[in-house]
C-alpha cells in the first residue's frame, strides 16, 4: 500500500531477516488488516524492500463469519435431529447421525479433505440429505480457502501444500517429482494493448490449458500475477523437460478470440527443477531462478 509506512516488527521480520511473514492484525491508517509481507531481493541477494498484500480485519471476518454461520446452524440441527431421531429409533439411524457429527467435527477442525461415509449419502431420508447439503458445504469452504477466484486453479498457499505432499511422497516411497514455474511472456503488453479484461480472459484461458494437461501428472497452481506452478509427480527432469516442450508448443500455436482481436498469439517462458528431499523454500528459490534465466534469455523457452 504506497504511502504507508511499515512499523517496527514488520521491518524485523522481513526487511532485516528476509523472510516473509504473515500477519493476523496489521494497523494500517487507523485500520486492522490481514496482511502478507515477502521482501524484495536484487540480484545480489540484497533486501531492497517488500511488498504487501492485505485485506481489512473486518472483510476477512466477515468472510469467516459467512463461511462457518452454516455449518454451526447445520451441526446445531444435526444436534436437534439426534436428540428426536434416538428416541425413536436406533442402530443405523443413530449411526448416520453420528457419522455426519463426526463428518463436521473434522471440517470445523480444519480438514476440508474429509469425506462422509457413502451409507449415509445413499440415504434417501432427511439425515441423507443433511449429509449431502454438509458435504457441499465443505466444498465450498474448501474452494473459497483453496481456490484462486479467477482461473479456478489451486491458489498459492494450496499450491505450496500440496507440493509439500508430494514431496512427502518422494521421502517415504522414492516417487519422483520435479517443479515448474512458469510466467506469460509480455503480459504487460497484453494490458496495455487490449486492456485488463483481455488479460484475464487470457489468464482464465492459459489456466484451463494448464489445469487439462496436468490432469493425471500433477498439479497446476495459479502463483501470483501472470505465472503459474507445475508440479509432475512421477516425473524425472527430463520426462518433465518433455512434457512442457510438448505444452509450451501448444501455447505458441494457439490463438485467444478476444471480441474483434481473432489472434492473440500467447508464450510462456519456464524454469524447472527435478524435486528433492531440499526445503521446499530452496526449490522454489532454485526454479525462480531458473525462470528468470529464461526471461534474461530471450523468454519463450524451457531452462532447466
Amino acid at each position: 500500500m504506497t504511502g504507508t509506512k511499515s512499523n517496527a516488527v514488520v521491518t524485523r521480520d522481513v526487511l532485516e531477516s528476509g523472510k516473509e511473514a504473515f500477519y493476523s492484525s496489521v494497523l494500517i491508517d487507523n485500520r486492522k488488516y490481514f496482511a502478507y509481507y515477502a521482501p524484495l531481493f536484487n540480484s545480489d541477494g540484497s533486501c531492497v524492500g517488500m511488498i504487501f498484500v492485505g485485506k481489512p480485519s473486518e472483510y476477512v471476518d466477515g468472510l469467516i463469519w459467512h463461511a462457518i454461520m452454516p455449518l454451526l446452524i447445520l451441526a446445531v440441527a444435526v444436534i436437534l435431529f439426534a436428540g428426536f431421531f434416538a428416541l425413536r429409533f436406533s442402530g443405523k439411524l443413530v449411526g448416520a447421525i453420528r457419522k455426519i457429527e463426526e463428518f463436521l467435527e473434522k471440517v470445523s477442525s480444519g480438514n476440508l479433505r474429509a469425506e462422509l461415509d457413502y451409507n449415509v449419502l445413499m440415504r434417501n431420508d432427511e439425515l441423507g440429505g443433511m449429509g449431502k447439503h454438509a458435504v457441499s458445504m465443505q466444498k465450498s469452504l474448501r474452494e473459497l480457502i483453496e481456490q484462486d477466484l479467477l482461473t479456478k486453479l489451486y491458489n498459492r498457499r494450496c499450491g505450496e501444500k500440496l507440493l509439500a505432499q508430494v514431496q512427502s511422497e518422494y521421502e517415504k516411497k522414492g516417487v519422483p517429482f520435479s517443479v515448474a514455474l512458469g510466467d506469460v511472456d509480455y503480459f504487460k503488453r497484453v494490458n496495455d494493448t487490449y486492456g485488463h479484461e483481455c488479460g484475464d480472459i487470457v489468464l482464465m484461458y492459459l489456466a484451463g490449458k494448464l489445469g487439462a494437461y496436468m490432469h493425471g501428472k500433477g498439479f497446476a497452481a495459479r502463483w501470483g500475477g501472470e505465472e503459474f506452478l507445475l508440479v509432475f509427480q512421477n516425473y524425472d527432469l527430463e520426462h518433465t523437460v518433455k512434457s512442457l516442450e510438448e505444452l509450451t508448443a501448444e501455447i505458441r500455436s494457439s490463438g485467444i478470440d478476444y471480441q474483434n482481436e481473432k489472434d492473440i498469439r500467447i508464450t510462456m517462458t519456464f524454469g524447472v527443477v527435478e524435486g528433492s528431499n531440499e526445503k521446499i523454500d530452496h526449490i522454489l528459490r532454485g526454479v525462480d531462478a531458473k525462470l528468470y534465466l529464461g526471461k534474461n534469455q530471450g523468454r519463450d523457452r524451457i531452462v532447466s
